[in-house]
């Protein structure tokens, strides 16, 4: 709840700036320290990515050990295919409504285009969203540029299975993907944002002195908010906290720092470094 709040104020005062007419207000505000809530709300996100990670790696341990017929094949099966077509189904009936509708709501004002809220590229690349790769794209050519969400969130999934996997087989190799997940997270975004002057994110283009305005909003945009290896480590956290708590479910709920240590026996070469891990 908190974080929807936070989306939608940070959101409503974000896109108002660029239909604002004190501008200079805005950006004098954005100079003080408090102003750093409303800019970093796009990040906000983070925590449902974190949520889709932690219930992917917990559910999939408690169906492997709750169900006795569990099998590789069945588990690829049920993944991938049967996670796409439930995911797309209500997805594509939304999509189809939008792209329909879209041209009729919203015409003309201060704000909205003459033509309607969407642009007419979306009646041919719609086939992007369906296949989840529209976040790859110009999203200023895109369709229902707002389920770039969505795009992620399957690209995620679809490698998860590399963490789920590794860890079933040794828990240590696992936390080295999750680990390694970040890492691509925190290297990917220095060196683009370092590269291209973003450095004031989503207003870069109140600071650039490049003089085109609104390229680099777009730009970051399209090179490290909607990109999966911009967005990966709060997904990664979310696949390693899942896995504790399994552990700690199969520990019979008891919470404790030595009921987060994966399960060994005291005499174990690596008890203790297992311990520091823990905590």
């Amino acid at each position: 709840v908190l974080s929807l709040c936070w989306i939608v104020l940070g959101h409503t005062i974000l896109f108002a700036v660029y239909y604002s007419d004190n501008l200079i207000t805005i950006f004098n505000w954005s100079r003080k320290l408090w102003f750093q809530i409303i800019i970093q709300t796009f990040f906000s996100i983070d925590s449902f990515f974190l949520l889709s990670g932690l219930l992917a790696a917990f559910t999939y341990f408690i169906s492997k050990t709750e169900n006795a017929q569990f099998s590789i094949v069945n588990f690829f099966m049920n993944h991938y295919v049967h996670y796409y077509l439930r995911y797309t189904s209500l997805y594509a009936i939304i999509l189809l409504i939008y792209i329909t509708l879209s041209p009729y709501m919203a015409q003309g004002g201060p704000v909205y285009p003459i033509d309607g809220i969407e642009t007419s590229s979306c009646r041919h690349n719609w086939w992007r969203n369906l296949l989840y790769i529209n976040n790859f794209f110009d999203m200023r050519d895109g369709c229902m540029p707002i389920s770039w969400f969505l795009a992620v969130n399957m690209q995620f999934h679809w490698i998860t299975p590399l963490f789920l996997l590794i860890v079933s087989w040794k828990w240590l190799l696992g936390m080295v993907v999750c680990i390694i997940f970040i890492i691509i997270d925190v290297v990917s975004t220095a060196v683009i944002v370092s590269k291209n002057d973003y450095d004031y994110g989503f207003l870069s283009d109140l600071y650039s002195h490049k003089g085109n305005f609104s390229n680099m909003t777009n730009g970051y945009f399209n090179d490290v908010y909607v990109k999966p290896w911009c967005r990966i480590g709060p997904y990664a956290v979310g696949l390693g906290i899942g896995y504790i708590f399994y552990e700690v479910y199969q520990r019979s709920n008891t919470l404790s720092w030595d009921s987060l240590i994966p399960r060994t026996t005291i005499h174990s070469r690596h008890y203790y470094f297992k311990r520091i891990f823990a905590w």
